[in-house]
């Protein structure tokens, strides 16, 4: 019965969607290339990133080189690093004592007795090896000449799916050298259960040692999987291509360097790639060499997005231009963000945000295809490849509003200045132009910022953001924004606070964003509070998929729910003046009263959030509170709390309200966990088409709020992106 309950409701949401889901462009995102993954590079500094598996003496790293103590092999792998596809690039250099072996590279290392393995033989040989269960054999042998002593070779092992390639350079492949001599593999049958496609394991190398003679100065690996975060249409990097490169947002994500050769990304063909003649095509992109070149393509009859003639064009695979640019940057070395649509006869193209389309004549329609989806080229065989940088590739199933495209663009500024621990916060926000974006590095600010102005517009906000989302910046201190703060955007920050006195975030001012950070309170703290501040209303505030938690002291031991953390310590409160506050798509746990309490304001949204380890969930207040909605939430709440007071009521410990003089509240399309106590009820809140379910969360004692495949709830909850830095 309660996963009947939880089907009807998400078959509801198709008829009822809320003005936070109809608005996230996530939904109708069907893939998502973030490309550039970031190499690990290794200039054997020190051996810290490496694990020995066999070989005996010791191996010590001085001046940028391994140095062997005895004979003898060795192999190592990299602690931590676990890829499906990769390629791996050893440095070594010949001395005059030839080794007894080759050296090379391990792939797919499932553990020390299985793994794949390239190497290069001093006879100058190359070979691909499987090692199974401490068996080594052969796949492929191939010989060439014997290497030079004293003389500098790169080796390169790639694994792509089943394909194996191992090659050896006389120079830095990195460079773009050519390489001396290639031989290839593919695996099949039980070596491809084994080592093949989709097995993500550790990398690393096999080194043959002879001492004072070989040395090894360094080792890349990198990824040649370009992961889908938005679906399972992964890529394969092809060619000519440089991996790490500084990426287009400033959330730290890398970019990919395509040659305008050889190098492009290819996706197999899949269903949810055929996207018919409804669709958007979204690229960041920035040009190394002028000249007619294709960014992303799906092959004949279908989208193809490219710079034709000039000029940035949506145009038909094997047919004709649908629509192109009145405008297109050159090779200026900056990034520019494109978006391309189309809906029957309607076709647009923008440019960092801006319509910049040409006439629309009789466009063709576009249709589904068979070949693979490509980043860089159309088809495989084409000339005109990209030459240049490319980020954050993403498809749509419609075509996104100018809206929609502006707010892609606005979210992802550049970082325009860079802070280290101990700089002035407001100083630099406060001053920074429209659309700029002050960059935090990773450390601990043990500062208070208040931020009472900002030169932010609708089109160029003003960003507060980590320089690197992987290793976010921590602002320990209380955050306030106020006075003339207006079209702000914080995110990808940590804050903690230690105050038992003041809220870890109090947000006033108009058009404020707050998204995926992490914030935490202390003892008897609100962690984030709308309100109203010297004079200064909060309006049109967003509070977007963050992670809040430990708000307040979940062990008060005082019992009494009317005192101390029990009452006042809320995840998230709207308290007077304040209005238009959307609160959507966050995880909230171990807060010591209510996740999510609108208290006094009016016309906000409540939406697609998780509540849990709380006192109760969701709450609305006595201070008039009017025309506010919590719908598509989950509750997963443990304690239970219940009243006679005839101007309060609780529905088990997951949702409350008191009376006052508030109008028009709704509650309604959630899920919570427990049983429902309507009566007494309060009349200006509606509480309609909720459903029970026990979500199964996928490890809330980390913090992790996903829900578990087949859990009650599915349907409810966060979209889009996960919550957090």
């Amino acid at each position: 019965m309660t996963r009947l309950l939880a089907l009807t409701a998400a078959l509801a949401a198709c008829l009822i969607l809320s003005t936070a889901a109809s608005a996230d462009v996530a939904d109708s995102r069907v893939a998502q290339w973030r490309l550039g993954e970031q190499p690990v590079f290794d200039d054997f500094g020190t051996l810290d990133a490496w694990t020995f598996d066999s070989g005996s003496g010791t191996l010590s790293a001085s001046g940028g080189q391994l140095v062997p103590s005895t004979t003898g092999e060795k192999r190592l792998h990299l602690t931590g690093s676990s890829y499906a596809d990769a390629q791996g690039t050893l440095a070594l250099t010949t001395g005059s004592t030839t080794p007894s072996s080759g050296n090379g590279v391990v792939l797919r290392r499932r553990d020390s007795s299985n793994f794949l393995l390239g190497t290069l033989n001093p006879s100058g040989g190359l070979g691909i090896w499987k090692v199974d269960n401490g068996s080594f054999s052969a796949l492929q042998l191939q010989t060439r000449a014997a290497l030079s002593t004293g003389t500098q070779y790169w080796v390169r092992f790639s694994a792509a799916g089943n394909a194996l390639t191992l090659k050896v350079y006389s120079a830095d492949p990195a460079g773009g050298a050519a390489a001396l001599t290639t031989t290839t593999h593919t695996l099949s049958g039980a070596d491809a259960t084994k080592f093949g496609a989709g097995v993500a394991a550790p990398a690393g190398i096999r080194l043959d040692l002879v001492p004072t003679d070989y040395r090894y100065s360094d080792f890349k690996l990198e990824p040649l999987r370009a992961a889908d975060s938005a679906g399972s249409n992964h890529g394969t990097y092809t060619g000519g291509f440089t991996l790490g490169q500084s990426g287009a947002t400033s959330d730290g994500d890398k970019a990919v360097k395509l040659d305008g050769s050889t190098g492009y990304v290819t996706a197999p063909d899949a269903n949810a790639l055929d996207l018919g003649d409804s669709l958007s095509v979204e690229a960041w992109f920035k040009r190394n060499a002028t000249g007619d070149q294709t960014l992303v393509g799906k092959g004949q009859n279908a989208y193809v997005l490219s710079i034709t003639d000039g000029k940035l064009t949506l145009r038909k695979g094997g047919d004709g231009n649908i629509v192109q640019s009145t405008t297109t940057p050159g090779a200026d070395g900056n990034w520019h963000h494109v978006v391309a649509t189309k809906n029957g006869s309607n076709a647009k193209i923008y440019l960092d945000g801006a319509d910049v389309s040409g006439s629309v004549t009789n466009p063709p329609t576009l249709l589904d295809s068979a070949d693979a989806l490509n980043i860089g080229t159309n088809l495989a065989g084409d000339s005109g490849k990209w030459n240049g940088w490319v980020d954050d590739v993403a498809l749509y199933t419609r075509a996104l509003s100018a809206a929609e495209v502006g707010r892609l663009f606005k979210v992802t500024t550049r970082c325009t200045q860079t802070l280290s621990p101990g700089a002035n916060i407001p100083t630099a926000v406060q001053n920074a132009a429209a659309g700029g974006a002050v960059c935090l590095n990773a450390g601990t600010y043990n500062t208070e910022p208040t931020i009472s102005s900002t030169n932010g517009t609708e089109s160029a906000p003003v960003t507060l953001t980590s320089a690197n989302s992987d290793n976010p910046a921590t602002i320990n201190g209380r955050l306030v924004t106020g006075g003339t703060a207006k079209w702000l955007r914080v995110s990808h920050l940590k804050f903690t606070w230690s105050s038992t006195e003041q809220d870890t975030i109090a947000l006033s001012g108009d058009h404020i964003t707050l998204e995926h950070n992490d914030i935490s309170g202390s003892n008897d703290t609100i962690c984030i509070v709308t309100t109203g501040w010297q004079g200064v209303d909060a309006t049109n505030i967003e509070i977007d998929h963050n992670k809040i938690h430990d708000c307040g002291d979940v062990n008060d031991p005082n019992p009494d729910i009317n005192a101390g953390d029990r009452s006042h310590a809320q995840g998230v409160y709207t308290s007077t003046d304040s209005s238009h506050i959307e609160v959507t798509n966050n995880w909230c746990w171990d807060v010591a009263a209510r996740c999510y309490q609108e208290r006094a304001g009016t016309n906000d949204l409540w939406s697609h959030n998780v509540a849990d380890y709380d006192n109760w969930g969701y709450h609305f207040g006595d201070l008039n509170p009017h025309d506010n909605i919590m719908e598509w939430n989950i509750s997963g709440t443990h304690e239970h709390h219940y009243t006679t007071n005839s101007q309060l009521f609780y529905y088990g410990g997951d949702f409350s309200a008191n009376g006052g003089t508030g109008v028009n509240q709704k509650f309604r399309n959630n899920c919570w966990q427990g049983e429902a106590y309507p009566s007494p009820m309060v009349s200006n809140v509606t509480v309609e088409n909720n459903v029970i379910g026990y979500p199964q969360f996928v490890d809330p004692a980390n913090g992790d709020f996903r829900l578990r495949k087949g859990s009650d709830c599915e349907g409810y909850g966060p979209t889009g992106a996960l919550p957090g830095p």
